[in-house]
């Protein structure tokens, strides 16, 4: 309670390495920086980007609940 003001909330949010990637390519990167940068996280897990999956955090989460993809030919939100 310095100066009259004082901490009235703290927040806390979930996050992992990844996160923190950089979007910098390793040309262009500080030489101290010691990260991960984000295209060789797309590299070592095979992700493309450009493809938009529709109603992709219900689709997701079913997917992984069930143990196989399901088709964008469904209406997720019909399912749900």
């Amino acid at each position: 309670r310095k100066g009259g003001k004082s901490v009235r909330k703290i927040g806390v949010r979930a996050t992992n390495y990844y996160v923190s990637a950089s979007t910098k390519s390793k040309e262009e990167a500080d030489s101290n920086f010691y990260g991960i940068f984000k295209e060789d996280i797309l590299s070592e897990y095979h992700l493309d980007l450009s493809k938009d999956v529709k109603s992709s955090v219900p689709r997701i989460t079913l997917s992984m609940n069930t143990g196989q993809w399901v088709s964008e030919e469904i209406d997720i939100y019909e399912m749900i």
